[in-house]
């Protein structure tokens, strides 16, 4: 699962794992609050629960993502203390794309190809967190 659902269920105990890539709900409108751009899109009892949780989780986006707010990322990171951002090298990369999903191969004709490129990177960085952490 990718975006925000893996938030609500990393506190779980058979999720041993999760990675929330460019989690967009609750969806943004057009000049929404601060609040909204924070918002995790849970009640507060999962919010409680996933903050507790020990389990790995792995969070990422694209810098420009118009979906998904910087500042819910940094909600994740401030909410549960077990999230981790990819390297620094990848995220310095992440930062200056303007699109949405990190962890796809599929692009629309005229994608360019340092987008392609920063994706599969993504997805090469999420498989190793992934058998990192279910070796």
């Amino acid at each position: 699962m990718t975006g925000g659902i893996v938030l609500a269920t990393i506190s779980h105990p058979s999720i041993v794992v999760g990675v929330a890539a460019q989690p967009s709900l609750p969806s943004q409108i057009p000049f929404s609050s601060l609040a909204r751009r924070q918002d995790l899109g849970m009640d507060h009892h999962d919010v409680e629960a996933a903050a507790l949780s020990e389990t790995p989780l792995l969070i990422l986006r694209y810098g420009k993502d118009k979906f998904c707010p910087a500042e819910r990322m940094e909600s994740i990171k401030v909410t549960i203390p077990s999230s981790l951002f990819p390297s620094q090298a990848l995220q310095d990369k992440l930062a200056c794309q303007v699109s949405h999903a990190t962890l796809t191969d599929r692009f629309r004709p005229g994608r360019s190809s340092e987008t392609k490129e920063v994706s599969n990177e993504a997805i090469t960085n999420v498989t190793l967190f992934l058998f990192e952490h279910l070796a």
